[in-house]
């Protein structure tokens, strides 16, 4: 499962989140395996993909897109996510976010002391620190960072296990 939202203009957004789904759709059908570094590496190609297509034609630079992706892969789910869409778990008649938004707000708000409820308004609550297309990552190298809380396994029967509640009580896998 996937949802992207792309950003960069009308167009363009829409290119790179199609892009990107097509890409981690296509890598996944191709592989015999089902695990994280699957997904992981799915997300890599489509960030490669979308940069390419932003370079090669002058109207689709700056085009990138926001990614979350679940995989089934038989006894758990792989769970990667970059930017600001986010993966819930509904469990026990609760939504818990799982994973962690690469925003402003998130990474650098919260390290500069900026309370929960002020970081819900803040301007820059939007401003995605990591993205698919994102240029920093245009040496092919990993889009999603090890050490950081986009990648997720969630085996049958674990539930989520015990953690600081992040903003509105979920629980982030790692």
């Amino acid at each position: 499962y996937l949802l992207a939202d792309g950003m960069g203009g009308a167009q363009a957004g829409e290119m790179a989140s199609r892009l990107a789904v097509e890409t981690v759709s296509e890598c996944v059908r191709s592989s015999a395996t089902r695990n994280v570094e699957l997904l992981v590496q799915s997300f890599e190609e489509a960030n490669r993909r979308v940069l390419a297509m932003a370079h090669s034609e002058t109207h689709l630079s700056g085009m990138g897109t926001t990614l979350v992706g679940v995989l089934d892969c038989g006894d758990q789910l792989a769970i990667a996510s970059v930017g600001d869409s986010r993966a819930y778990l509904f469990e026990e008649n609760r939504l818990l976010r799982i994973t962690e938004d690469q925003t402003w707000a998130w990474e650098v708000g919260r390290r500069l002391g900026i309370d929960a409820e002020r970081l819900k308004t803040h301007p820059r609550r939007h401003v995605p620190t990591l993205a698919i297309g994102d240029l920093s990552a245009k040496d092919g190298g990993a889009v999603i960072a090890p050490g950081t809380s986009c990648r997720h396994q969630i085996k049958d029967g674990a539930g989520v296990p015990a953690r600081p509640p992040m903003e509105g009580g979920a629980a982030p896998l790692n």
